[in-house]
């Protein structure tokens, strides 16, 4: 499993604050759930928060 640090919430805590009023095109989906799920599937598959 894949350790995730104190570093890696606060770039999450950014993203949310930086990418508030924004959606992804076509929805009303949050565009910060695009990135959370960029960043499942790079640890998913071997990455890290690096």
């Amino acid at each position: 499993m894949t350790a995730l640090t104190e570093r890696f919430s606060r770039a999450v805590d950014y993203s949310r604050v930086a990418h508030a009023t924004q959606v992804r095109k076509g929805s009303s989906i949050p565009y910060l759930y695009h990135l959370l799920g960029v960043a499942s599937l790079v640890i998913e598959f071997g990455g890290s928060e690096d």
